[in-house]
């Protein structure tokens, strides 16, 4: 599998626990080797060294993408999304031109099973694959999407985990077309930053998935039945937003990524970590 990644130094440590876990959890065999290619600006030395370190130790191979410049500085950032995430819009012109496909994982996921058949999933035309909200978020994301005046806005989605065709992106997305859509004056009409964006590109031409097994989201576990299935079921959980693992104890699968660090690492995850829903209900009476 060709897998896309990018980051910073920040986000250097949760992306080798995501490597990791899809590492083990789809091991290489002998006929084949995966492939995870870095896009970045600033990684530094060593840091990119961890990295390397870390995927060659599962005998992947690793391909380091320096992005001349600063393609996307004016781009908008937060404190959990950073300039790296937009560099996925370049991939197809990064990427070397005989991968027809190639996926996403964003840093804030696990893998927790096999992912091929997610891999191998027939594009049927589209310009690549990804996965919806559930009913929590639904409403919100239709809004959104009619808001930015979406031909399709029943196929808003996730952009933590995509699948992209890239021979298709290739002939049909130029990058005049990505930059216009980057364009900082229209940076106000974005409400979720580089997911508005590459859902306006990929517009029509998106084959959706279910959310439940391949971007199982923490935030669309409203109940009990949910978490008996993501438990079962999901084959990789995201933490999207600002409850990250890292940080807060009481969020689902926060035991899980813990777990991974510790695969990774080879020890205890040494970070301060509080309750995400009691600062949540003290941000909402504000």
């Amino acid at each position: 599998m060709n897998i896309l990644v990018s980051c910073n130094d920040n986000y250097g440590m949760p992306l080798m626990v995501m490597l990791t876990s899809f590492l083990s959890m789809n091991p290489c065999s002998d006929k084949e080797k995966h492939t995870i290619y870095m896009l970045e600006t600033s990684l530094s030395d060593d840091m990119n060294e961890k990295i390397e370190t870390c995927i060659q130790g599962f005998s992947a191979c690793y391909v380091r993408v320096h992005l001349a410049g600063n393609p996307f500085a004016s781009a908008k950032t937060k404190p959990y999304i950073s300039k790296e995430t937009y560099y996925r819009l370049l991939a197809a012109e990064y990427i070397p031109t005989e991968l027809e496909r190639i996926l996403w994982l964003d840093a804030d996921i696990i893998v927790r099973k096999d992912i091929r058949r997610f891999y191998e999933s027939s594009f049927d035309g589209n310009l690549g694959i990804a996965c919806g909200y559930g009913p929590a978020m639904q409403k919100l994301m239709y809004d959104n999407a009619c808001s930015l005046k979406l031909q399709c806005p029943e196929m808003y989605f996730n952009a933590g985990v995509i699948l992209l065709n890239l021979t298709e992106w290739r002939n049909k997305i130029m990058k005049e077309k990505i930059l216009q859509v980057v364009d900082s004056s229209k940076a106000k009409t974005y409400q979720f930053d580089d997911q508005d964006m590459i859902n306006l590109l990929l517009d029509g031409n998106i084959r959706i998935e279910d959310y439940r097994k391949y971007n199982c989201m923490i935030h669309s576990i409203t109940s009990a039945a949910d978490l008996e299935y993501a438990k079962e079921h999901a084959a990789i959980v995201h933490f999207p937003g600002g409850a990250k693992p890292w940080k807060f104890n009481d969020i689902h699968f926060a035991d899980e990524w813990l777990n991974w660090y510790k695969e990774c690492f080879g020890e205890a995850a040494k970070v301060r970590r509080v309750s995400y829903f009691r600062m949540k209900s003290l941000y909402d009476r504000l």
